[in-house]
């Protein structure tokens, strides 16, 4: 129909006009009397409005349609969603879940929340405001750190982790946060520096050391980062990670290399097991061009709806 037309032309695929647009537009009303609530601070009505208007999709209006497209379609119409799929409702569950379980609001979740929808600016500023509170807290400062390190403010990435290095000498993440924004700013000494000093203190050898500033004097920051890649891939054969963000890392340092066949089959696998931490994870493919001309990713991302 018109539906199918619109997004023809937009270039939009069936999963983002079936899953965003048209969710969105036929639960208009519903949406728009929950955050009319929720502003008059009516929270229960207004979660309650949003929990009755999935489950009633879910449990009512898709079995309905189910039968019914076995009668009226011009073929059935089948409940068998692709493995991103899956993983996309899980998350959705997960982060459901975790806004709303505890029955109370909490800056955090809001932070995060802003985050997720790339709105880096106002993230920054509600996770400022909750620092005033604490000026001192460690896992307030990194935080903020954290976030500011996804966002394009290099300068202030900097000046952060360097209040937390202030706070924890041994902090480890901060160097990594310090180093990314260093590198970005086309700073390689210091970015070097700065990741060098977090391997040290989440422990590795000296033999490692060592093998990173010889890759960096001989190859630059292409090179360290393929040592940095290599390391990794050294120890995951010793014994392989079993967490999601260290099988990410593994993905991210097979992709580094250029091994691209093996960083889609731990993406695929973890997609496979439809895990809800794999879509707070983000890995920046930019920086490894070959990967984006890859038909197995470009299948990847046309299935979750994302740009190609």
């Amino acid at each position: 129909g018109s539906a199918e037309l619109m997004a023809h032309h937009l270039g939009w695929n069936d999963i983002f006009v079936g899953i965003i647009l048209l969710a969105i537009i036929g639960n208009a009303a519903e949406h728009s009397t929950a955050i009319l609530l929720a502003r008059r601070n009516d929270m229960d009505t207004a979660m309650s409005i949003t929990y009755q208007s999935s489950l009633q999709i879910a449990l009512v209006v898709m079995p309905i349609l189910v039968f019914a497209s076995l009668a009226l379609g011009p073929q059935p119409l089948d409940l068998h969603y692709s493995q991103l799929e899956l993983l996309a409702l899980g998350a959705s569950v997960v982060v459901l879940h975790l806004v709303a379980a505890d029955g109370q609001s909490h800056w955090m979740e809001g932070v995060l929340l802003l985050a997720v929808y790339g709105r880096w600016d106002d993230a920054i500023a509600e996770a400022n405001r909750a620092l005033e509170l604490d000026p001192l807290s460690v896992p307030l400062n990194n935080i903020v750190a954290l976030i500011l390190a996804h966002s394009p403010h290099r300068d202030e990435t900097i000046e952060r982790s360097k209040k937390l290095q202030e706070l924890s000498p041994n902090y480890s993440a901060a160097y990594g946060y310090m180093s990314a924004a260093y590198e970005a700013k086309g700073r390689s000494r210091e970015a070097v520096e700065a990741s060098l000093k977090q391997h040290s203190l989440d422990g590795a050898s000296e033999q490692d050391i060592a093998r990173l500033k010889d890759a960096y004097a001989s190859a630059g920051i292409a090179g360290y980062h393929r040592m940095e890649a290599e390391i990794v891939i050294t120890a995951a054969k010793r014994q392989a990670p079993q967490t999601i963000l260290g099988r990410l890392a593994l993905a991210q340092a097979y992709a580094q290399i250029g091994n691209n066949a093996a960083a889609l089959d731990i993406l695929e696998k973890i997609c496979e097991e439809r895990s809800g931490m794999a879509v707070w994870t983000k890995i920046d493919y930019s920086q490894f061009p070959k990967m984006g001309t890859e038909p197995r990713f470009q299948t990847l991302i046309h299935h979750i709806g994302l740009p190609e």
